[in-house]
């Protein structure tokens, strides 16, 4: 179980988005000062339109991003199609982990003498790290020091860019075959259906940091970049 609970929360970003969406139901009669986050969707869809204010009992899904520092809980919430329309948020992992997963976890195994800690990581990869190769170094950058001059690096990075591109290609033709829809152009990011493996790829691919690696890796990219590795 141990392992399982590290592999599991060591690979927080590969888990599909739906994992991550609370839904939770719209009353409407709600106090002027109450902080609810359906509350806080809904009036944002009313501001856009009256009509698009949800049904009492209707299910509101929203996740929570990661904000500024010493910002609020509800100024981190946002919907999903938000979420996926803008590549700057990211998932706020410590809030589902140290909020919801391990005090429920604790509950669960409280007679059980096993204690449970997590540490959220600070830092992030290489990319050639990320793409489970041999480079181990941490850093802030996509490219550490020795890999932003690598052509080994830059070719894993092109090849993977390909890879993703032949992925998206397929996922579209899959999405054109659910409509019924061949030579009619598609804005497959309007696509609602959370709970479709298609579009969870799709998300996934969206969030990919290739094609900023290729760009920035010095091979391809500006070279002043190189002073600041």
């Amino acid at each position: 179980m141990v392992r399982y609970l590290d592999m599991q929360l060591s690979n927080l970003p590969l888990l599909p988005l739906s994992d991550f969406i609370f839904s939770r139901e719209y009353r409407k009669s709600y106090a002027e000062s109450a902080i609810v986050a359906s509350k806080l969707i809904a009036e944002k869809r009313k501001a856009i339109c009256p009509r698009n204010e949800p049904e009492v009992g209707e299910r509101v899904p929203y996740i929570i991003v990661s904000g500024e520092p010493n910002s609020t809980l509800i100024s981190c919430v946002r919907e999903p199609e938000e979420f996926i329309l803008d590549r700057r948020l990211k998932i706020n992992f410590e809030y589902y982990v140290r909020r919801q997963v391990l005090p429920s976890l604790h509950r669960a195994l409280d007679f059980v003498p096993l204690k449970i800690e997590w540490r959220c990581p600070t830092t992030v990869g290489c990319y050639k790290k990320e793409s489970n190769f041999s480079c181990k170094a941490l850093g802030t950058q996509l490219w550490c020091r020795k890999c932003i001059n690598d052509p080994k690096a830059l070719l894993l990075a092109m090849c993977d860019y390909h890879r993703e591109r032949r992925l998206l290609a397929q996922l579209n033709n899959k999405c054109r075959n659910c409509l019924s829809l061949r030579s009619v152009n598609i804005d497959y990011n309007k696509c609602i259906n959370m709970a479709c493996i298609v579009k969870q790829k799709r998300i996934f691919l969206d969030c990919s940091v290739t094609e900023l690696a290729i760009k920035n890796h010095f091979l391809t990219g500006d070279k002043s970049l190189q002073q600041t590795y």
